[in-house]
């Protein structure tokens, strides 16, 4: 009997895990199917896809300065007003290119800036 709830109990476990484990990889791949890749932008400066995986994301407005020559980007990249693109959802996102190819990669600059439509 108690061999029998023990391995029930295990059984529970090991199924929530899978679930636990899908509904991550589900969450993972639905941010990544955002407005930006499902409308195809490109950055305005080089014409290369704005989102490739784990390089776009939103950004906290207070990371964002508006200076005389453009948008400045967590205080490191300037990004010229006619290369920011339009917003899909009244935040601002910002997609990286990065130093190398792995997800955890330093930013190097920023491939595409998207901003609220009233800034």
């Amino acid at each position: 009997m108690l061999s029998r709830i023990i391995q029930a109990a295990a059984t529970v476990a090991v199924f929530s895990v899978l679930v636990a484990c899908h509904a991550a990889s589900v969450s993972l791949a639905l941010a990544h199917d955002s407005w930006i890749s499902r409308d195809q932008y490109r950055s305005p400066s080089s014409g290369s896809w704005c989102c490739d995986e784990h390089d776009c994301s939103p950004i906290d407005d207070r990371q964002i300065m508006k200076t005389v020559n453009g948008f400045l980007v967590v205080g490191l990249y300037l990004v010229a007003y006619e290369h920011a693109l339009p917003s899909g959802d009244d935040r601002y996102w910002v997609c990286f290119n990065k130093e190398g190819t792995g997800a955890h990669d330093r930013p190097k600059d920023v491939r595409c800036l998207f901003v609220p439509l009233n800034s």
